[in-house]
């Protein structure tokens, strides 16, 4: 995000904390006074009372009344889409799990979910504790779980299929270390 710039997809989802306040005293300044159009119309046009200038003030307070009520039912309809906990870094309400910061840099000593595995980001082994099992460095990414062999998402990885348990490999790696061997 260069230049401060921030994606359109922040922009539209990322909740405001004190939207409903700003909400409410744009529709007491709308209620309490008359907008610049409905004013050039009465002093343009003078007609007898229940006339066609009646009926603009009677849409005009339909349309203030309206403009509250749409707010409301826009910020529940926020908080639906973010009220779920992110699959990464277990945070509810703070952003989708497809933004997550911890897809690509995840801090010391953080705490991820079960679904996850934490990836070096500079050799590509599996985390043991806070650092990495080969280089020693604390630079990784979390990863969710996928299991290539029975297709199922967080719960193993490919190397721990239960379904693989038992039948010969010719084939061994240890994750941590990135060291692999033919049998």
């Amino acid at each position: 995000m260069d230049g401060g710039l921030v994606s359109p997809l922040l922009q539209i989802h990322q909740p405001e904390p004190n939207r409903s306040k700003v909400v409410e005293s744009e529709a007491v300044e709308l209620i309490g006074s008359k907008p610049v159009e409905s004013q050039a119309v009465e002093s343009e046009a003078v007609e007898p009372i229940g006339g066609k200038a009646d009926e603009l003030e009677a849409d005009e307070s339909d349309t203030d009344v309206s403009l509250f009520d749409e707010s409301d039912t826009d910020e529940s309809d926020t908080e639906k889409l973010i009220g779920r906990e992110c699959e990464y870094c277990l945070k509810v309400g703070v952003h989708f799990t497809q933004t997550c910061p911890y897809k690509y840099h995840v801090p010391k000593n953080a705490i991820v979910s079960r679904r996850c595995v934490v990836v070096c980001n500079f050799c590509g082994c599996l985390f043991r504790d806070s650092c990495c099992g080969s280089c020693g460095l604390s630079d990784g990414c979390a990863v969710l779980m996928d299991c290539l062999h029975c297709g199922k998402i967080g719960e193993h990885l490919t190397f721990t299929c239960p379904s693989r348990e038992g039948k010969p490999s010719y084939f061994s790696c240890d994750p941590y270390t990135g060291s692999c061997s033919f049998h």
